[in-house]
């Protein structure tokens, strides 16, 4: 239930009132819901995200907005999956953390402020759980 922006703009957000299934052939075991997008891992620790996508947040290798659950486009596993405003992060089972989407303050790389795929952030301590904070300049 809540608001799903389908597109940019007032005409773009469907509103459900009450719960509503989410149809997919996927059996997810952890869901994440970010302020543009969702994303999840099944059961076997594969990633899927859908939603928007201008700044790479479903990990895709696109910025093509995905209604339906999308694989991450990654060979690794998951354990723990966050999805943010415009960025979404991962954990492995070995505690690596993977980040991709907006990265406008380089926290993640230093290369490109849009992340199209998960990429290692680089000298990050072992996790075994990701989340995020909405921050109001944000």
């Amino acid at each position: 239930w809540g608001t799903y922006q389908k597109a940019p703009g007032p005409e773009g957000a469907v509103n459900y009132e009450k719960p509503t299934k989410l149809e997919s052939r996927i059996a997810f075991s952890v869901l994440s819901i970010g302020s543009t997008h969702k994303c999840g891992l099944s059961r076997d620790g594969h990633a899927y995200c859908w939603g928007m996508n201008g700044w790479g947040q479903l990990g895709d290798r696109t910025s093509q907005d995905r209604p339906e659950p999308t694989a991450v486009k990654t060979d690794r596993t998951f354990r723990a999956i966050a999805a943010g405003a415009f960025h979404t992060c991962a954990a492995t089972a070995v505690g690596e953390t993977y980040c991709w989407g907006r990265d406008l303050r380089t926290e993640f790389t230093a290369a490109t402020p849009k992340i199209l795929e998960p990429t290692l952030v680089e000298g990050a301590p072992k996790v075994s759980s990701v989340a995020f904070q909405q921050r109001s300049e944000d």
